[in-house]
């Protein structure tokens, strides 16, 4: 929209995202998971975010406070959605919904947002348990 000889247009992708957990791994010293998702497509989330692949402030996980988004990036290589969470609360087979919000702008009005819902079974066999210091 907006289109002029001197001017680029304004696109926006109206479609729907597939946004499916593909790996969770604890990370063994530190209360903090690691989440590979598969976006399908990626590239207008690339796009939305004016080609940076930095999808920290637009990811949450809104239903669970203990959880804390640490960096949230799409692997350029993978076109994987890369999560890194902490979390202050015993997460081990609760059912944890992360939340996509992209930004408020003109390229990104029409895309909603996206939720991918999942129950914490890391996929290398650790147990998302909060530790202390004293458990290291």
């Amino acid at each position: 929209m907006n289109g002029s000889v001197t001017e680029p247009s304004i696109c926006s992708y109206n479609g729907t995202f597939d946004i499916q957990l593909d790996t969770g791994n604890k990370m063994a010293d530190s209360n903090s998971l690691v989440l590979t998702y598969d976006i399908y497509p990626a590239l207008p989330l690339i796009v939305i975010n004016n080609g940076s692949t930095d999808f920290t402030s637009m990811v949450s996980f809104p239903d669970n406070p203990a959880v804390t988004v640490i960096e949230a990036t799409i692997n350029p290589t993978t076109s994987k959605l890369e999560v890194k969470v902490g979390y202050s609360a015993d997460l081990q087979d609760t059912e944890l919904s992360m939340q996509i919000t992209p930004p408020d702008t003109p390229w990104a009005s029409l895309t909603p947002n996206t939720t991918s819902t999942w129950v914490v079974a890391p996929t290398n066999q650790l147990s998302a348990v909060v530790y202390t210091q004293e458990d290291y």
